[in-house]
């Protein structure tokens, strides 16, 4: 059975200091709605969203990621610390818990210019091996203008080897941050099957 078939849930994760109502996650969800997905649309909020913790938010994803069952049903889409945070709480699933797809948007491993509060999040250790074993498709989107990453070839190679995605540099996204982010829609209607 294709993925698409199995996938009835979109979860947000959103970046640092990101909401619900920001960047283009309404837009995505409303696209998302049009293209005639019927499932569930719904949002994690960092633990705080100005200053996300990496245990508190972690635990916030792998909560609202569910059980077994819920969780292999869930397209998990993180955009930034908000992908750091799928990777871990992905990570931390279960033995035979799975999710159905991760979409990481300008995900990173490192930051070139880290500020105090996120450096957590890069020197904290997770088991990444588990976090590619936990997800039965992987899409990672990057830009070749981040200002936050500005080796999108590297950012390409760590994950393609760390966690074998499908990594795609995307020409002047920046941080993916606009109201309208084409390529995210582009990954999840592929990944849901939505014409």
């Amino acid at each position: 059975m294709p993925i698409a078939a199995e996938l009835e849930r979109l979860l947000i994760v959103p970046r640092w200091s990101g909401h619900a109502q920001s960047d283009y996650y309404p837009w995505l969800r409303e696209r998302v709605r049009a293209l005639g997905f019927a499932g569930e649309l719904d949002t994690v909020e960092l633990v705080p969203p100005s200053a996300p913790d990496v245990a508190a938010t972690v635990a916030a994803v792998r909560e609202r990621l569910g059980a077994a069952t819920e969780a292999a049903r869930t397209l998990v889409l993180g955009h930034s610390v908000g992908a750091a945070a799928v990777l871990r709480a992905v990570a931390e699933l279960p033995e035979g818990t799975s999710v159905g797809a991760m979409v990481l948007v300008a995900g990173w491993w490192t930051i070139d210019e880290p500020w105090p509060t996120i450096v957590p999040w890069i020197e904290t250790p997770f088991a990444w091996e588990r976090a590619r074993a936990s997800a039965r498709r992987r899409v990672v989107l990057l830009s070749d203008d981040d200002p936050y990453t500005a080796d999108a070839v590297l950012g390409r190679k760590r994950f393609e080897e760390r966690i074998e995605a499908d990594v795609r540099i995307h020409e002047g996204a920046k941080h993916f941050n606009a109201e309208q982010e084409p390529a995210v829609l582009e990954a999840v209607q592929a990944l849901l099957g939505l014409a």
